[in-house]
Parts: C-alpha cells; structure tokens; sequence
C-alpha cells in the first residue's frame, strides 16, 4: 500500500491528512458547529482544495480557513 491518496490535485499523505483533522477538530471547537455536520464538511473540503492548490503550512491554512465566513448558509 502507498500510504497516500489523490482526489486530482497533490497528494495527501498520512501526515497532511493528521494536521487537517486537527485543524478542523479545533474550527469545530470554536465555532461550535457538529463535527459530522454539513458545516465541518464542507471546512475540510475547503482545506483539500487549499491544499491541492498549493497552501501547505498549517498555519496558512488556518488562517485561510477562519477567513471563510459562510459555510452552510450559516454566517459564522
């Protein structure tokens, strides 16, 4: 097995996969939204496409991430 996989864009490995879940683990804690709900779904893939467009450090990604502000239909 590869311990990677690709949905079209750079790879995601074992370790980029970690840092996203931990990522969205604390934009749900703060935002208060159901980690299995359409809010957190549609967050982590707003970070695979960052990602596979080029944004790898955690921190950018972050920091992208709280930029979006309507997920859902819900301004948060």
């Amino acid at each position: 097995m590869h311990g990677s996989f690709s949905i079209g864009g750079r790879p995601l490995g074992a370790e980029e996969i970690a840092m996203m879940r931990s990522l969205l683990r604390e934009y749900c804690a703060q935002r208060r939204c159901d980690r299995q709900g359409d809010v957190a779904e549609e967050a982590a893939r707003y970070l695979v496409a960052l990602y596979q467009g080029g944004l790898s450090t955690e921190e950018e990604l972050r920091r992208r991430l709280y930029e979006k502000r309507n997920w859902g239909g819900q301004l948060i």
